[in-house]
């Protein structure tokens, strides 16, 4: 799985500064985290998906 991780990374462009996969499903979890595109799609559905996570998880109280 990281080999092809890496191997996606290997064919990223830039544009407008930020690593973009031309084959990457824009606008998903997934193309931020397998192909590492970091365009405004992606990043945007990471940032939904984080929110969601932190939410979902909550604060911790310490074990006693």
């Amino acid at each position: 799985m990281a080999e092809l991780r890496t191997q996606r990374h290997q064919h990223r462009e830039t544009r407008d500064g930020k690593p973009f996969h031309p084959d990457a499903p824009h606008g998903t979890r997934g193309g931020y985290s397998n192909y590492g595109c970091r365009c405004l799609e992606c990043r945007a559905a990471n940032t939904l998906a984080m929110r969601m996570y932190r939410r979902r998880d909550g604060p911790q109280s310490p074990a006693t």
